[in-house]
């Protein structure tokens, strides 16, 4: 049974690999420092239901892959150390939760507090800095005026994704093995702490202080795609479950 298990994984952890091999094909570039994709989702994946330890393996192997499969710019061996945890971070979550049984409830507000934290502290950060003023009521962003109405549509596809969220989470679902609203928090632990932190933190180091500025739309970018992902994610693992390829409720 155990040979079975690991055998399963083994498949699964491939699986994973060559689903974000795909998905990078379809990347798109903003520009150096701001790119979009969905690889996270077979890493966060990954994580969920193989464990935190295939989950690394995942997300840390499949950044290599794809960088040879798609390279930009030089290969830096922390973003793959980040991909590897966006993989492990939500596996080693979903670890304690099978621990400690916290409600439903718990787990939506615990997310939105990591969430609303990380805003204040980018606008602390845009306007400690100077990179973000306002004079005569204009909003300008490192001397550039930005449209109060850009931002409004910004916050307002944000708050379209989270009701999303919440019209998945009210749906009844008796089928649903993995609450959304755990889900959502894994999510939100993994891409604020890898794809905002610390790809910021190594692109800081990387080509300077000029980064700051893309680091305001990675948040947004972020905000964004946490919603999106956790959506996806639930729907893959609960499909999984319900095939019984993998053991995972946590209901």
């Amino acid at each position: 049974m155990k040979s079975r298990t690991h055998t399963m994984n083994l498949v699964l952890a491939a699986l994973f690999i060559g689903v974000s091999a795909i998905l990078k094909s379809f990347e798109t570039n903003a520009s150096q420092d701001l790119r979009f994709n969905l690889c996270d989702i077979p890493w966060i994946l990954s994580g969920i239901v193989l464990g935190p330890v295939w989950g690394f393996a995942v997300g840390a192997i499949s950044d290599v892959v794809n960088y040879f499969i798609r390279p930009i710019g030089a290969f830096v061996i922390g973003f793959t150390f980040a991909a590897g945890l966006v993989g492990a971070i939500p596996g080693y979550v979903f670890m304690k939760q099978r621990e400690t049984k916290n409600s439903r409830l718990t787990y939506a507000i615990l997310s939105f507090v990591v969430l609303a934290t990380f805003i204040v502290a980018i606008l602390i950060l845009l306007f400690g800095t100077g990179l973000l003023t306002i004079v005569d009521r204009l909003l300008y962003l490192r001397g550039l005026h930005v449209s109060w109405l850009f931002i409004g549509i910004l916050f307002f596809l944000f708050a379209a994704s989270i009701v999303v969220v919440f019209w998945q989470i009210n749906k009844e679902q008796p089928d649903m093995h993995v609450p959304i609203q755990k889900v959502f928090f894994s999510v939100a632990c993994a891409e604020l702490f890898c794809s905002f932190l610390i790809d910021s933190v190594l692109l800081y180091f990387m080509y300077g202080s000029g980064t700051l500025v893309t680091a305001s739309w990675r948040m947004f970018k972020v905000l964004i795609v946490i919603p999106v992902y956790s959506v996806i994610v639930s729907n893959l693992v609960n499909a999984l479950v319900r095939n019984k390829l993998v053991d995972l409720d946590l209901d």
